[in-house]
């Protein structure tokens, strides 16, 4: 749950931000805004991943958690073939985006045999954390045509949306007080 609660805000702040983020960092490139942003919409499933491999390799399901890499490998390079002529670096971008979110959808399904966790519990979270980002998306989006582009308005946007993002969260109760105690209790020094 935290890794959504940690990955939506991101991923919806790089895709507004997008051209303001390759303006700043590559002015003379803005055909890269599109790939950015695709490459945006797999960054949750990446986050997502990154439990369920650690989860199937714990259990011992290293060869399953393998083969769904080699899977997603597969259907990556199918898709580049068949996406790279005609869309060139905006089809690797989906191609990217489609591969991550097979590789979870390989890999949930055996975590879900392992752990039973209750999926009403992550919908929830993951609907309130996507409200609070888009609460966080609407205003970074008006402040970015609304101010001037300068790499120091950029950062102090993207600093302004984490606070949004933060206090979206507490309102909307994405994340509780109970939340940040058990995160704290996992990740204290003893």
């Amino acid at each position: 749950i935290i890794l959504l609660l940690v990955s939506i805000p991101i991923a919806v702040a790089t895709t507004i931000l997008a051209p303001s983020i390759i303006g700043a960092a590559f002015e003379d490139f803005p055909a890269a805004i599109p790939a950015l942003q695709w490459l945006m919409a797999s960054l949750i499933f990446l986050f997502v991943n990154y439990p369920i491999g650690n989860a199937l390799n714990a259990a011992n399901k290293q060869l399953l958690n393998t083969v769904n890499m080699g899977i997603a490998l597969v259907t990556n390079v199918i898709l580049n073939v068949l996406l790279i002529p005609q869309y060139t670096y905006i089809g690797a971008a989906i191609a990217a985006s489609i591969s991550t979110i097979i590789l979870v959808g390989l890999g949930l399904p055996h975590v879900y045999q392992l752990t039973r966790f209750r999926f009403s519990v992550i919908f929830k979270k993951m609907f309130l954390a996507t409200a609070a980002a888009s609460i966080m998306g609407a205003v970074l989006w008006w402040l970015q045509v609304t101010l001037p582009q300068t790499k120091m308005m950029l950062l102090l946007v993207m600093a302004g949306g984490a606070i949004i993002y933060g206090l979206a969260c507490f309102l909307l109760r994405a994340v509780t007080r109970q939340d940040i105690l058990a995160l704290w209790t996992a990740i204290k020094p003893n």
